[in-house]
């Protein structure tokens, strides 16, 4: 089996890569990527360039069987595994506490979300036209962990963190090695279709705040907005980042 994973040099990549060099019935790695590997491995055949470009030499010298992340119509792939978000559902108040992968997904103004909805609307037409590929889907909640730094990571790391007043949203986390440890069965032996990855347990905000050591201020919706549109124009990180 030879799979192709773009991202390869990111920590969930390399994670999956250091899985995929220990599993028996793989018998190549192809990596993608604009950064070099972080990690040497014995199966990885390494090409540093940009996903979105002309990949048909790297398909014209390799018969690849599986794509993680990258949609590839034109070199006849058999399984195509792309991670998309939890996000893509939408924040909507209508929502349940748990949501299933049979319910809609509606995306939102928020831009992350929207553009993992709109990917998500490309695979499925991809899908309905290609019945002999198989399409797996992540839809992770928010990782966490020592390697990952994100958005969401830097807003709570800050000393004092303004929350939205009166919202009880909790909130979900996904270890970075539980992540890599599901990408990596969908990869293998997950059938079509697309899946949650979650825990069972959430967090409040304020326990989410506290964890990373900060404390959380509730202010009014009109009030967080306005600090960060003034933030943003001051470029005060301050407001606008963590610490």
């Amino acid at each position: 089996m030879s799979i192709l994973i773009t991202g390869s040099s990111g920590y969930i990549g390399t994670e999956l890569c250091r899985r995929l060099e220990q599993d028996t019935t793989v018998d190549e790695v192809i990596g993608v990527d604009f950064l070099p590997p972080r990690e040497s491995f014995e199966k990885l055949t390494f090409y540093e360039r940009d996903c979105c470009g002309d990949l048909t030499d790297i398909f014209d010298g390799h018969k690849v069987d599986t794509v993680v992340q990258n949609h590839v119509e034109q070199f006849g792939v058999g399984r195509l595994v792309v991670t998309s978000s939890g996000t893509a559902y939408g924040a909507y108040s209508d929502n349940p506490d748990r949501l299933t992968e049979e319910m809609p997904i509606r995306g939102h103004d928020y831009q992350y979300a929207n553009d993992k909805r709109i990917v998500e609307e490309k695979l499925a037409e991809f899908q309905a036209r290609h019945s002999e590929v198989d399409v797996v889907i992540a839809r992770p909640a928010v990782v966490c962990g020592a390697h990952v730094g994100n958005f969401i990571s830097r807003y709570v790391s800050k000393p004092w963190v303004p929350l939205v007043k009166d919202s009880t949203a909790k909130v979900q986390l996904l270890h970075e090695e539980d992540a890599a440890n599901a990408l990596y069965a969908l990869v293998k032996e997950a059938d079509r279709g697309a899946y949650n990855l979650g825990p069972e347990e959430s967090l409040t905000q304020e326990e989410l705040v506290a964890i990373a050591g900060g404390r959380a201020v509730r202010l009014g919706p009109r009030t967080i907005r306005w600090l960060t549109s003034i933030g943003w124009a001051l470029r005060l990180r301050f407001l606008t980042r963590s610490r």
